[in-house]
């Protein structure tokens, strides 16, 4: 069969003598035959074979080659490796997202319940805020998201508020045209570490009455105070000493006490009179003295 001309200007004849030192087969591109790659570049051009089209090897025509000159030898380029594919990140399914959503707004629904214990209301709506963030961002929850954060923020901004409240004492109270005021935490504990130095305050307390016995002695009792209402009888702490205001007064027989009887339950409005040794349990203790002037009975304490 005659082999046609062959591009690059050569002959037939040409490339019929080439044919016995050039590659022929789809295997050797740019390669001598044998599949070896000349150890030095030959003196003179070699010719390149280059493809055209595909190659096919159930093809019936034999595949058909270009020659054209190169020095110093051919090198067939490769095509240029395609870029690595980039998999899409996955999404979270619409129920996973949802229940982001869902826990936030429970969050925000309990920081509101909790506004009784600040700290814990504090972390409550923090978590409340920071998942609800997470789902409208992410996925787009608009309507529980955003009622899981404004619950969240209320929650912790009731909770510190009565927080400050608490500290805030009330305002003074007038019993009988005399003023009595409520205690600070700071002037309460002043309070307590040196009496002497609130001499002739007029004060408010609450206090649990611990030891009374209106046979032995009705003018006087041992108390344990506190500068706001406790809930439970060891929760008051503060030890004091309380006279009746009455007791110099012959006909009056402590009748501010006349009421009470052992662990009631009591608010106080009482003169500050300094430090008393007072003996509790076999033993002197110093502690608060006060002058009562009313002792208004609460209700009564759980005892454990």
């Amino acid at each position: 069969m005659a082999m046609p001309p062959l591009a690059g200007g050569l002959s037939a004849g040409e490339g019929a003598g080439a044919s016995e030192s050039s590659p022929t087969t789809p295997d050797g591109f740019g390669v001598r035959p044998d599949g070896a790659v000349p150890a030095s570049a030959p003196s003179t051009s070699l010719l390149e074979f280059q493809p055209v089209g595909p190659y096919r090897p159930d093809a019936d025509e034999p595949h058909v080659y270009l020659l054209r000159e190169e020095s110093p030898w051919a090198v067939w380029d490769p095509p240029a490796p395609r870029a690595p594919q980039v998999a899409e990140p996955q999404r979270e399914a619409p129920a996973a997202s949802g229940r982001t959503a869902l826990v936030a707004a429970l969050l925000g629904i309990l920081t509101l319940a909790a506004f009784w214990a600040p700290a814990l209301a504090v972390l409550l709506g923090l978590a409340a805020i920071v998942l609800g963030c997470v789902a409208l961002r992410r996925h787009g929850h608009r309507g529980v998201s955003a009622a899981a954060i404004a619950a969240g923020a209320l929650g912790i901004v009731v909770a510190m508020a009565i927080s400050v409240m608490g500290t805030i004492p009330p305002p003074d109270e007038v019993i009988g045209g005399v003023e009595y005021s409520h205690l600070d935490p700071a002037a309460y504990a002043d309070l307590l570490a040196d009496p002497s130095a609130h001499y002739g305050e007029n004060v408010i307390l609450f206090a649990s009455v611990d030891d009374f016995d209106p046979t032995i002695d009705p003018c006087g009792l041992y108390l344990t105070v506190d500068r706001t209402q406790q809930s439970r009888w060891e929760d008051y702490v503060g030890p004091a000493w309380g006279w009746a205001a009455s007791r110099f007064d012959p006909g009056a027989a402590c009748d501010e006490f006349g009421h009470l009887e052992l662990y009631s339950h009591v608010k106080v409005y009482a003169r500050v009179m300094g430090l008393i040794e007072a003996e509790s349990d076999s033993s002197i203790e110093e502690m608060l003295e006060l002058e009562v002037f009313l002792a208004e009975e609460l209700g009564p304490l759980p005892q454990g």
